[in-house]
């Protein structure tokens, strides 16, 4: 579960602390789960963004990377090369 107003993820009785970029990215994958998220979707909702560039989409690679390193025990976040991301819950 995701408190969105502290940005604390809660599962198995665990808090995973994200930060404010991160839970804009996770909630977003959240409301789209089991979706390709594409990476011109992600820099409009996290980074209110409206041009998909290299620099640009290097930032979700980035923000992307954090996120899956803190939550990687608990659920899948798919890379579908150059389009986007898909997230599956265990």
């Amino acid at each position: 579960m995701l408190d969105n107003l502290t940005g604390l993820f809660y599962i198995d009785n665990i808090i995973i602390n994200l930060s404010t970029m991160e839970t804009e990215l996770f909630e977003c994958l959240i409301h789209h789960k089991y979706r390709l998220v594409t990476y011109k979707v992600l820099l409009k909702e996290v980074y209110n963004e409206n041009e998909d560039n290299y620099t640009n989409r290097n930032k979700i690679v980035l923000l992307m990377q954090r996120l899956r390193n803190k939550i990687k025990d608990y659920v899948t976040i798919r890379n579908m090369r150059g389009r986007g991301y898909i997230l599956e819950l265990r």
